[in-house]
């Protein structure tokens, strides 16, 4: 591996509903394919002999990561956790605001998630019908409070800009 790569992107396809302005590549979720995408991904990276010691940032990112089920995420992040990345500054995963939960939010600081990305394209809730997410101004402040609770600090939010409807 060229020893200038400071970064992994992981990509998680997977998601439970299918945004028509959303252009990377998804599918939707099912369980059991999900799990054989994990092994085939587990596997991809262990064969390219990633050199963990140059690695600064790790991002999960998708469809949809936070779609995963806690013993989906688990496996992922412990397989990630054995890798040992010494140099490993900042590790994201990307979310959306309906999915955190208790478990996800304990399950992401116990592994060492150190910044929580949420896909909140809007405050407003109206729009958020219309373009058929499935979330509220009140569930992502209530996301955002979990994640501090859970002393997650690092939260970025995923805003569009231009929507009409």
């Amino acid at each position: 591996m060229n020893s200038q790569v400071k970064g992994i992107y992981i990509h998680i396809p997977f998601c439970r509903n299918i945004c028509y302005y959303c252009d990377f590549p998804k599918v939707f979720y099912q369980e059991k394919m999900a799990d054989d995408y994990l092994d085939i991904l587990l596997n991809e990276i262990e064969s390219n002999n990633v050199a963990t010691t140059d690695i600064e940032s790790i991002y999960i990112g998708g469809g949809t990561p936070s779609t995963l089920s806690i013993a989906q995420l688990e496996k992922l992040f412990i397989y990630l956790k054995d890798k040992n990345f010494k140099n490993l500054k900042e590790y994201t995963i990307e979310v959306n605001p309906e999915d955190i939960s208790e478990e996800k939010a304990r399950l992401f600081k116990e592994y060492g998630i150190n910044r929580v990305s949420i896909r909140v394209q809007s405050f407003n809730d109206e729009l958020l019908k219309e373009i058929n997410r499935f979330h509220s101004k009140e569930i992502v402040i209530n996301s955002i409070e979990l994640l501090r609770e859970h002393n997650i600090e690092n939260i970025s939010i995923d805003l569009m800009y231009g929507f009409t409807y």
